[in-house]
C-alpha cells in the first residue's frame, strides 16, 4: 500500500512534465514512448494501490457490464494470434448476458486463461481452444477449455493464488 501510494505523486509530476514537454516538441517520438511507459507504470502502480486494498479486506464497486461482448472481442483477438500457431478457436457465447463485477479484470483473466492455452497447446493431435458462455436461473456460466497440455494435479490448488502466496 505505502509504496504505490507513495509512487503516485512523482508519477504525477512526470506525467507533468511530458504534457509540458509535448507542447514544445509535439511530434517527438521519444516523448511519446516515455508517455506510453509512464502510463503502463502508472496503471500498475494503481493496480498494486486496488491489490493492497483487497489483501486488506477491502471491495470493489461493481458495474453492469455485457460480458457476451467482452467474451466476444476476446475471441476476436485470440482467434488472429491462434491462427498463426495453426490453433482452431471456437466459440458458443450466448447472446446479451450481463453481469456485475469489474469488467477490466475480467477481461484480463480471460485473457491471461486463452494465452495460456495458446502457450501450451500440445505439438501434436488436434489444436483448439473453445469459449462458452450461458446463463440459467442462478447466473452466467463462462468456460474456456483447450486440447493443450493441461495442468498438473498438484498445481490446480495454486492457480489462482498470486506468485508467492503458498
Amino acid at each position: 500500500f505505502d509504496i504505490s501510494h507513495n509512487l503516485q505523486t512523482p508519477l504525477a509530476i512526470f506525467q507533468t512534465k511530458i504534457e509540458r514537454l509535448k507542447r514544445t516538441m509535439p511530434d517527438d517520438e521519444e516523448i511519446r514512448a516515455f508517455e506510453t511507459s509512464l502510463a503502463s507504470l502508472s496503471a500498475f502502480t494503481y493496480d498494486l494501490l486496488k491489490l493492497a486494498k483487497l489483501d486488506h479486506g477491502e471491495s470493489f464497486p461493481k458495474t453492469s457490464m455485457d460480458l457476451s461482448r467482452i467474451l466476444e472481442e476476446i475471441v476476436e483477438e485470440i482467434s488472429v494470434i491462434a491462427a498463426t500457431r495453426d490453433i482452431r478457436v471456437h466459440s458458443e457465447i450466448a447472446p446479451d448476458i450481463h453481469i456485475r463485477g469489474d469488467a477490466q479484470k475480467i477481461r484480463e483473466a480471460c485473457m491471461n486463461i486463452a494465452s495460456n492455452s495458446i502457450k501450451y497447446m500440445r505439438s501434436n493431435g488436434p489444436k483448439e481452444i473453445t469459449f462458452s458462455l450461458s446463463s440459467n436461473d442462478k447466473g452466467a456460466k463462462l468456460s474456456i477449455s483447450d486440447t493443450g497440455i493441461g495442468i498438473k494435479p498438484d498445481d490446480l490448488e495454486r492457480v489462482f493464488l498470486r506468485c508467492g502466496k503458498r
